[in-house]
């Protein structure tokens, strides 16, 4: 007979007004409405190459006691350091995730390219739920929002992305006759992993000695010609005249345009 806690005597005129209220509170347990509960598994592959577009999967599972009821974005990281705390990159995933029930699971990827300069060895993991390193709870509310990330980073091993190599073969002919204009050639041939096209200098040399220190002439010549990988060459020439008689020396150098060019125009994978 109480609308109230200030309510002493209520509607009905009773004997004892005091004991309308039970003398013990009941204790009650409320437990949380069922939630969800995402994580992300480890990432695969752990191999990429540099400038070449790699697609990373994690498979993201809901551990928790009740659907996500919704769809959400995930995350991938990379980061030089095996604990990520510096040099992170995010990749959010552009398309997000379908709803997950209690207990289901599904593949996530994203295509990630390391550039030029990458270290050779990289680490990476996967986050749902997340869109970005500053989204601390996502758009799905969760029994716990901080396993949403793989706890290891997995390690990437990280190749140089395939180059040519340019060789230079001898010289031919190798016979000339003074003051006469003699045209020689040489066959350049690409030893490496990767075709290189475009306009290519080359240097000749010639010298009338055998120490090369000084005395030493040079002219170039110019290829524009597609040099396969793995053996492919071009011809290359140049006319030169002696004006002496004797014994007389060349040489080809591919991808120079002089004697002090080290690294010339084509980034190779032996400079030497």
């Amino acid at each position: 007979d109480k609308n109230g806690a200030a309510d002493v005597n209520g509607t009905v005129p009773e004997s004892n007004e005091n004991n309308n209220c039970s003398i013990s509170w009941t204790f009650v347990t409320v437990t949380p409405a069922p939630q969800p509960d995402l994580v992300a598994g480890p990432v695969v592959p752990i191999t990429a190459s540099v400038g070449v577009a790699q697609t990373y999967i994690s498979t993201i599972i809901n551990i928790g006691a009740a659907g996500t009821g919704t769809g959400f974005q995930n995350l991938f990281q990379t980061s030089p350091v095996s604990d990520g705390s510096s040099g992170v990159v995010n990749y959010p995933v552009t398309s997000n995730m379908s709803a997950l029930v209690a207990g289901g699971s599904a593949n996530t990827s994203q295509s990630i390219t390391f550039p030029v300069g990458t270290p050779s060895t990289m680490y990476i993991r996967a986050c749902a739920d997340k869109n970005g390193a500053a989204d601390v709870n996502g758009t799905v509310p969760e029994s716990n929002e901080n396993n949403n990330c793989n706890a290891s980073w997995a390690s990437v091993t990280v190749t140089p992305a395939p180059q040519p190599d340019l060789v230079a073969d001898s010289v031919i002919p190798i016979t000339a006759t003074v003051n006469a204009n003699q045209i020689f050639s040489s066959a350049i041939s690409n030893i490496g992993a990767a075709d290189v096209s475009g306009t290519i200098t080359h240097l000749f040399q010639y010298d009338d000695d055998a120490d090369h220190t000084s005395g030493v002439t040079a002219s170039t010549t110019m290829s524009t010609s597609l040099i396969p990988r793995d053996t492919g060459a071009i011809v290359v020439t140049n006319s030169h005249t002696f004006t002496t008689s004797g014994n007389k020396y060349i040489r080809v150098c591919a991808d120079k345009n002089g004697a002090a060019d080290v690294n010339g125009t084509v980034p190779e994978s032996n400079e030497n």
